[in-house]
């Protein structure tokens, strides 16, 4: 076991830098092989894991900043959200599949695929919906009415539910078929900025700019939980491929895993630094990038955690 003295100085990352500016989001092709960066320099970046990470690609998207980015399950299609705009790329030729100039008012927050990748829910500040497209045309097939601006929405493991959270300090559950609201999970006292839900959709997580963690049972709503720790708000939240831990971030730079099955903190990888504004997971659990603000990715390559 990892002792609880394992601080930052103990694990030394990897820096990937060449962004601009802040880097927003990140993601992982589901095999693992590759990383892809937006920034809010407008630049999207492809890294390859097996050669440490090194930038093999690079797409410039104007001025604009890059706010969502997502692969779909597939590994194929990547999603890219910027202000206004939700686009559809082939993840190997970076060819243009689909774009919608006016998927909302204001900068797209999410773009992630369903299970199947037939369809994609996209979120937005400044305006109260989020939105369900077919994933190929981005023709809208149904809109879900939030009440303020949000930050996060993806789909449950099974598809069948939406999850988000928004600045009026709850997350939710929506029905993915009707976009009927379907649960509240309310209790923090600031915005929540990230939603995160199990993948065997027992647990649904949530981190808010009040510096907790709060975990809920995904069924009834019921808080199970709440994690301390942090001295800022918290921007990102993560969980490992095996539900085991999850891995939030706040604006203070700080960076913690916390063990799921006790409720407490395993240990810290970063105490202070640039602002982070997302994290990502490898999908062998090994590895987790943070997106920092100074415009660097750093790729913590994580000990044994069991």
């Amino acid at each position: 076991m990892l002792p609880m003295s394992l601080m930052a100085q103990d694990l030394q990352p990897l820096t990937l830098a060449g962004h601009k500016s802040g880097v927003n989001v990140c993601s992982f092709s589901p095999d693992g092989k590759r990383l892809i960066s937006g920034s809010k320099d407008g630049v999207v970046k492809v890294w390859d894991v097996a050669q440490n990470y090194k930038m093999i690609k690079e797409f410039s998207f104007g001025d604009d900043a890059i706010t969502a980015l997502h692969y779909n399950h597939a590994g194929d299609k990547i999603s890219i959200g910027s202000l206004e705009c939700l686009q559809i790329y082939n993840s190997s030729t970076f060819k243009r599949i689909a774009r919608k100039k006016k998927a909302h008012v204001t900068f797209v927050k999410s773009g992630n695929f369903s299970p199947n990748d037939q369809l994609i829910v996209s979120s937005s500040w400044k305006e109260n919906a989020l939105v369900i497209w077919e994933s190929t045309s981005l023709k809208q097939v149904l809109e879900l009415g939030e009440n303020n601006w949000t930050d996060e929405a993806s789909f449950t493991s099974d598809g069948n539910y939406i999850i988000s959270c928004n600045h009026d300090n709850n997350a939710k559950v929506w029905d993915a078929k009707t976009g009927n609201l379907v649960r509240t999970f309310a209790g923090h006292t600031d915005w929540i900025y990230s939603v995160k839900v199990t993948s065997d959709m027992k647990t649904l997580i949530t981190g808010s700019f009040d510096q907790t963690i709060k975990g809920w049972d995904f069924n009834t709503g019921k808080l199970l939980y709440t994690l301390t720790g942090h001295k800022d708000g918290i921007t990102s939240i993560a969980i490992s491929p095996d539900n085991q831990i999850v891995a939030s971030a706040s604006v203070d730079g700080s960076l913690i895993l916390w063990d799921l099955n006790t409720q407490k903190e395993k240990f810290r990888i970063s105490e202070s630094g640039a602002s982070i504004l997302q994290l990502a997971f490898s999908p062998d659990g090994k590895s987790l990038v943070s997106c920092n603000f100074d415009g660097n990715l750093l790729v913590w390559t994580l000990p044994e955690l069991k």
